[in-house]
């Protein structure tokens, strides 16, 4: 790219910023921009001093799982340093109608913030701020462990399902909660930087979420049947190989790959309708595995817009 020198005043010479480039790092009349000499080579930086973004949260008054959606939406936000208000140190969970010490839960919570850490603990407050730094690759590099999580906890899923393990099918939860905990971190990234399509990635990383929440409760489903019926366990197969097809060919998209995918989902609803009149008491196994399907194909429908 070229530019024309240009002099103004007889003492200062000008160069016009390119506007596409200025646009984009959203630059405008009075902002600062930093250069630098490199030999013969003069270097433009828009970089700019990033503000902390800082949220107060009052949870008086939350029970269990509002406390950890307040925290997870501030977290995927994009906020920097969090404070965390409340009047009582016990908080009521609606599921086993028991109180509980909130500083425990908001521990608990913290683990799961990539990068966050509890830099004040008061009597009536608590903040975490995030000391870790999100390097240009990390949103590719995390998102392809979220993959790789999820292909294993799916083999595992079936390898658990073939050979009756309920211990191992419990462990779903666990997985789940782990993937989640990567899934948030790219959501955060993805509030915090500038990213083609990142509405596209942002719906994909949401349905994900799903995914694995649905091979979760699965998993606690199938571990409470004494034998899975071998029938469901063929369906299960077809599914699971939908998916993986999916993640498999997600960074190497091509027509072919989203027609074979297209086909694999057509004969999953075979069978599943083919064995709902054969298996009416199975219809909640049934249910998880069609809305399974249902996600794999609308992740596939993302996976088209990335390429549009």
């Amino acid at each position: 790219m070229k530019r024309r020198v240009v002099e103004q005043g007889g003492l200062t010479l000008m160069v016009s910023l390119p506007r596409k480039w200025a646009k984009k790092h959203n630059l405008k009349k009075g902002d600062e921009i930093d250069l630098e000499e490199q030999g013969i080579d003069l270097c433009i930086s828009a970089k700019k001093e990033q503000s902390i973004k800082k949220l107060e949260i009052n949870v008086s008054g939350l029970s269990v799982v509002l406390l950890y959606k307040y925290m997870f939406s501030a977290y995927n936000l994009g906020y920097d340093e969090i404070k965390i208000i409340f009047d009582e140190s016990e908080i009521l969970n609606l599921k086993t109608k028991k109180t509980e010490k909130i500083a425990e839960r908001l521990q608990a919570i913290t683990n799961d913030l990539i990068g966050f850490e509890i830099v004040e603990q008061k009597d009536k407050h608590w903040t975490l701020k995030d000391l870790g730094s999100i390097r240009e690759d990390e949103f590719d590099n995390i998102l392809r462990r979220i993959f790789l999580l999820t292909k294993m906890m799916v083999a595992d899923f079936q390898d658990a399902i073939n050979k009756n393990n309920n211990d191992t099918l419990l462990e779903m939860r666990l997985r789940q909660r782990n993937i989640e905990k990567f899934i948030r971190f790219c959501l955060r990234i993805l509030s915090k930087e500038e990213r083609p399509k990142s509405s596209t990635y942002n719906n994909i990383l949401i349905e994900l979420k799903e995914l694995v929440d649905v091979y979760a409760w699965l998993g606690e489903l199938e571990s409470k049947k004494n034998k899975t019926d071998k029938r469901v366990i063929h369906l299960i197969e077809h599914v699971n190989s939908l998916l993986i097809h999916y993640i498999d060919t997600f960074h190497t998209y091509s027509k072919e790959d989203a027609l074979e995918i297209a086909k694999k989902r057509r004969k999953c609803f075979e069978v599943v309708n083919k064995l709902r009149p054969e298996l009416p008491k199975e219809s909640q196994t049934f249910g998880n595995l069609t809305k399974i399907i249902d996600l794999v194909h609308l992740l596939l429908e993302m996976r088209i817009a990335l390429e549009l």
